[in-house]
């Protein structure tokens, strides 16, 4: 597998760097190449971002292909992070897709943290639609825990901190008005620790007029040491026809460990506000103090400014509540569609 010219000179400036500054320089170029006029990939994204708490400051930026065309059916996806965490990220996935119309997608992809403690993860996904059901089955397999590839993401639910999941999910249409969907996971630490995850939802759709729809929620876990959670969402999503969607989410949610069961409420919202000038407004918020995340309180907001397709969009955030407390993050992010096929990969 290759890449043609000009990325040919990004793998010499590669080779031609000794040392741990190579992948600095990779990055570099990349980006020097995704600016210059001519390059030619399908989608880049050059994001600079930063986590602070309260014994940590980790800066990283990172540089992303996505949807590289592979042979007839094939899209690849590379990214290379360059962060003080310390040490610099590689990764990259494949997706192929089956059958007369697509309907059968399979992606695997893997990760590489190269610092003084090297990490590894690795995934493979099947997706498709049987019948009505849209489905899915995943299985993901790593040595550190996830904040270790990307400290910004603040939606992890798997407290193992290196471990293997498999999770089978399904959605489908029950009726004209009503959407049914479930999802099972198991985790583990492959040291004796598991934990089960099942959840079911449902959607009525316009069930408060046109843009309104209901929505329900039952999410469960099991664990090995005895201790477990439930909890019951119940919302509203707007449906705008050309806007995204917004959706708020009340949840009542129970935690039980060896101090006993503890009911707490919660509220979920997420979002994108399109204003009358373009500019883009995004948010989500998750505060839920007994739900299942290692962060079960967080907050993040981004926006994007209407007019050149090269505005970068802003995005904050701050979580709490897991065991390693507060930490907020800011990043920059531009993306660019670029034409041709001089980052194919045959």
């Amino acid at each position: 597998m290759f890449l043609r010219a000009p990325v040919s000179a990004v793998l010499d400036a590669r080779a031609a760097s000794p040392g741990r500054r190579a992948p600095l320089r990779l990055l570099l170029a990349l980006a020097l190449l995704i600016a210059a006029p001519g390059a030619a990939a399908q989608t880049a994204t050059l994001r600079v971002a930063t986590v602070a708490g309260a014994d940590r400051f980790v800066p990283e930026a990172r540089l992303e292909l996505r949807d590289l065309p592979a042979g007839a059916r094939d899209r690849v996806r590379v990214a290379l992070v360059a962060s003080a965490a310390p040490g610099v990220d590689l990764e990259a996935q494949a997706r192929r897709a089956f059958g007369p119309l697509g309907t059968v997608v399979v992606e695997t992809g893997v990760g590489v943290r190269f610092a003084e403690a090297p990490a590894v993860r690795g995934h493979a996904v099947l997706r498709g639609q049987l019948g009505p059901v849209a489905a899915r089955l995943e299985a993901r397999a790593r040595s550190a825990a996830e904040r270790r590839f990307d400290p910004l993401d603040a939606s992890g639910s798997d407290p193992f901190g290196s471990g293997a999941s498999l999770r089978l999910a399904g959605e489908g249409r029950l009726t004209g008005t009503w959407l049914a969907g479930a999802d099972l996971a198991v985790r583990t630490d492959l040291k004796g620790s598991w934990l089960l995850d099942a959840d079911a939802t449902v959607r009525a759709r316009r069930a408060f007029g046109a843009e309104w729809d209901a929505l329900g929620a039952v999410e469960s876990r099991i664990a090995a040491n005895g201790g477990g959670a439930i909890g019951f969402g119940t919302g509203v999503a707007h449906v705008p026809r050309r806007a995204p969607e917004v959706r708020f989410v009340a949840y009542l949610d129970a935690r039980a460990d060896d101090a006993g069961t503890v009911w707490l409420p919660g509220l979920v919202t997420r979002g994108t506000w399109v204003g009358p000038m373009g500019d883009r407004f995004g948010w989500d918020v998750h505060l839920r103090p007994a739900g299942r995340r290692v962060a079960p309180l967080a907050v993040q907001a981004s926006w994007r400014p209407s007019g050149a397709g090269d505005a970068p969009t802003a995005t904050v955030g701050v979580r709490g509540g897991g065991p390693e407390g507060t930490a907020w993050s800011v990043a920059l992010a531009w993306t660019r569609g670029l034409e041709g096929d001089v980052w194919r990969v045959p």
